[in-house]
């Protein structure tokens, strides 16, 4: 009850049956159970990474203490960007959004491409989608799985915005 998400920390929107299983199977054995890092901001503490894992835990017992570790806002960052490039396949925007985060804290367009091994053009691309996502997630979260729609999309609603705006 006391850790908290920031859906900037947690690029996935959707979990698989296989990941929920595999992380009931990790969480029934206690010893497989590593601490959870966690950001604080203030009186508050932000998971960063597990999610799967506490939420089979909480699911055992609301009441479950668990171990975490502090982490600082960078190391997080990194954090969330080394399970990005080991999921790469998950989810069509999870880079986008990490790409975004990244932005977000201040790590310029020419280093993100380089950790994601792809152009800085592509880079500003990934972080209009997941911008354009953001704003219309809610949106799309009626008429389809988000969890399943591309990059490229996001991209396309982002630009027919900008021209409708220019156009206005």
């Amino acid at each position: 009850r006391d850790i908290q998400l920031d859906p900037n920390l947690h690029e996935r929107r959707a979990f698989s049956e296989d990941d929920l299983a595999f992380a009931d199977a990790v969480t029934s054995q206690s010893h497989l159970v590593a601490p959870f890092p966690v950001v604080r901001r203030g009186n508050s503490l932000f998971l960063v990474d597990g999610y799967v894992h506490l939420r089979a835990i909480v699911e055992g017992d609301r009441d479950a203490l668990v171990k975490v570790i502090e982490v600082s806002e960078e190391d997080a960052l990194a954090i969330r960007f080394a399970d990005t490039r080991r999921a790469r396949g998950r989810e069509p925007m999870v880079s986008s959004r990490q790409a975004l985060a990244r932005h977000r804290s201040g790590v310029a367009q020419e280093a993100i491409a380089k950790e994601l091994g792809v152009s800085a053009g592509n880079v500003s691309q990934m972080i209009s989608a997941a911008e354009a996502e953001e704003e219309l997630g809610a949106v799309a979260d009626r008429l389809v799985n988000r969890s399943k729609v591309s990059r490229g999309w996001w991209f396309d609603v982002h630009t027919t915005r900008e021209r409708l705006k220019k156009a206005d």
